[in-house]
């Protein structure tokens, strides 16, 4: 298991919040999931070495129980066409300003990186 990984699953919430901030580029009635459901599942499952949208929904399936703890998994998993479709969407600067935020945060607070 990655630093990044094991940190999540310390933490999880820390990172589930930064997500709130990425702006839903969909239309309100096509709105099946939460779009920050849709992040954690994919972002969770690319950090546990998920390499597609098929693979990320299954990892999601299959770990459907620890998501329940953190996020409301009522609607199930999005199709792999769904985590497609939503990515193409997003900003990308814009999730990857909150990826690095979460990651420079989580570097300061744990002092990973840093030369003694």
């Amino acid at each position: 298991m990655s630093t990044m990984s094991a940190l999540i699953q310390q933490d999880p919430l820390v990172l589930f919040r930064q997500f709130e901030v990425v702006e839903d580029p969909r239309i309100d009635r096509h709105k099946r999931y939460e779009l920050l459901n849709i992040l954690v599942f994919a972002f969770v499952a690319i950090m546990s070495d998920q390499q597609s949208w098929y693979e990320i929904r299954a990892f999601c399936i299959a770990n459907l129980d620890w998501f329940s703890q953190y996020i409301n998994v009522s609607s199930g998993v999005p199709s792999h066409d769904t985590f497609r479709r939503v990515f193409s969407l997003l900003d990308p600067q814009q999730l990857e300003e909150v990826i690095v935020h979460w990651a420079e945060e989580t570097r300061s607070k744990r002092h990973i990186g840093k030369r003694i």
